[in-house]
């Protein structure tokens, strides 16, 4: 297994970087994945968290795999880990982050949209890599990058199937591990990290939740906190409490269920003014513009 996740990590270099990451390869096929970016992340292109909340609550699945190092995923308030071999896939509209020592890692990164939604059998957890799995990757990896040089309506559906047979083995596998049953991580970073992470989803909704508390909660210092979250996050931990209050306000807006007084409350707020002034800041739209715009 290493040889062949050596050789993903090779084809993987040769990805360029797309110009966005919204407008990938298109197919014939409504019933298969479709709208298909492949990227390549590493110790020279590291995982960026998003510097507007936006970005990261969106209507693409991202199916993840860890060719090198001990990673964690982060979906909502459930974390699970990632460890080298294994893929996980992240759902639409899912407050999500990755965790990972970004100077030592290799991750193949497959974005795309379902017109059919997927089975939710893959949803909190992380599979791990067989070698019929690694190979269907290398050919995607390679029809990908022939793509890009050569666009063809025959070569885009052969990308579509070739994806959907990669989900497919990874649903139909026994050997993976879930949110609700897994091991706690060898490694002492990652572990502390999916401690936060849990901590401040508990007391998302309290607007006295500061960093000071959440260093002392868990016997560090406020240094060694903001280190963890730049290392393993790529962003201050002030940063990633900003954005999960951000992502957890847009999905009770589109819910429409619930007054914008409350889901400033709920979302850790101290009042609606400073909700309003933060949202607007992070997505470009007021509150209430943003769910007019969701109704449209």
């Amino acid at each position: 297994m290493e040889f062949l996740l050596k050789q993903l990590i090779a084809a993987c270099r040769e990805l360029r970087e797309p110009a966005g990451y919204y407008h990938g390869i298109t197919g014939g096929r409504q019933d298969m994945p479709d709208n298909i970016i492949l990227l390549h992340r590493c110790r020279e292109m590291k995982i960026s968290f998003a510097h507007n909340a936006d970005k990261l609550y969106h209507s693409r699945y991202v199916l993840t795999l860890n060719l090198k190092a001990e990673g964690l995923v982060c979906v909502n308030e459930k974390s699970f880990p990632l460890p080298e071999g294994y893929a996980a896939l992240t759902y639409p509209y899912q407050s999500h982050c990755y965790v990972v020592d970004q100077n030592v890692f290799d991750w193949l990164i497959v974005t795309f949209e379902q017109n059919c939604p997927l089975a939710p059998g893959l949803m909190y957890r992380s599979t791990r890599l067989s070698a019929s799995c690694c190979a269907v990757a290398e050919r995607l990896l390679a029809l990908y990058r022939e793509l890009l040089a050569a666009p063809s309506a025959a070569g885009a559906e052969l990308l579509q199937s070739l994806l959907q047979t990669l989900l497919f083995e990874l649903l139909y596998s026994t050997d993976f591990i879930n949110a609700e049953n897994r091991p706690h991580s060898d490694n002492n970073r990652i572990h502390l990290f999916e401690q936060l992470n849990g901590y401040i989803f508990q007391h998302l909704s309290d607007p006295e939740l500061s960093l000071e508390e959440l260093a002392a909660k868990h016997y560090i210092s406020p240094a060694l906190l903001h280190l963890i979250f730049r290392q393993m996050a790529g962003c201050t931990p002030g940063k990633y409490i900003r954005d999960i209050r951000i992502k957890q306000a847009q999905k009770l807006l589109d819910q429409r269920e619930t007054q914008i007084a409350e889901i400033a409350e709920r979302t850790g707020f101290s009042s609606p003014a400073v909700f309003s002034r933060c949202f607007r800041r992070e997505v470009g739209l007021s509150p209430s513009e943003y769910q007019s715009r969701q109704s449209v």
